[in-house]
């Protein structure tokens, strides 16, 4: 019975193993960089204080819901200038998050983290450059076809779409995924897996240690 009891254990360890395994391939795939652009730049685009440009994001195919983590947004020229990073709901108008203010200290992708908003999108969302200086900074776009059709300026309220170019405007997400009816993070079911794997050793050195002393 002693010997059952051990190779039931290690069966369980093992399976629970193959689980931990599964789910860190699962890890490497969990985050997803959502663009409309094919990575280069056509030209660059900027307008007067007060107004937004947008990109409009849809969840990966299959994703019923998933964590916004970053906004990424390639500033051609400008480097220095401050503006405000909206995020909005599929309805193009309504926020989700308090607008974040960032002055990109050079040119490039300027990666604005979002993750401490904890922010679970559901449907489309819509990442918006709101500009605090006229014409300043630039946003690159992309003219390469096909044209997406994401991309707008103008007012969340009232977008206008640009039809000639994709916005490189990008979107950095988490896919959720649920555990006996809760919904985590790819990464805290990693954690959940192990901690289970690792009582499933303990549990049958405990009852040996046990069995040993009188």
């Amino acid at each position: 019975m002693k010997g059952r009891g051990l190779y039931a254990s290690f069966l369980l360890f093992f399976s629970l193993l193959v689980l931990l395994v599964g789910a860190t391939t699962v890890l490497a795939q969990s985050t997803v960089e959502l663009a409309y652009d094919d990575g280069v730049a056509s030209g660059s685009t900027s307008l007067s204080t007060g107004e937004f440009m947008a990109v409009r994001f849809s969840l990966p195919s299959g994703w019923s819901e998933g964590r916004l983590l970053t906004a990424r947004i390639d500033v051609l020229s400008g480097a220095g200038t401050s503006f405000k990073v909206h995020v909005l709901d599929s309805d193009g108008s309504t926020p989700l998050i308090t607008p974040v203010e960032v002055t990109p200290p050079a040119t490039g992708w300027l990666d604005v983290d979002l993750s401490a908003f904890n922010l679970v999108v559901t449907d489309d969302f819509y990442i918006a450059v709101e500009f605090e200086e006229d014409h300043n900074p630039w946003i690159g776009y992309d003219k390469t076809s096909p044209i997406d059709g994401r991309s707008y300026h103008g007012q969340p309220s009232s977008w206008i779409l640009y039809d000639d170019r994709d916005l490189m405007i990008r979107a950095v997400v988490e896919e959720l995924v649920p555990v006996g009816g809760v919904v985590l993070p790819v990464y805290e079911l990693r954690i959940l897996i192990l901690c289970i794997a690792t009582l499933a050793m303990a549990v049958p050195l405990i009852v040996t240690l046990k069995k040993r002393i009188p």
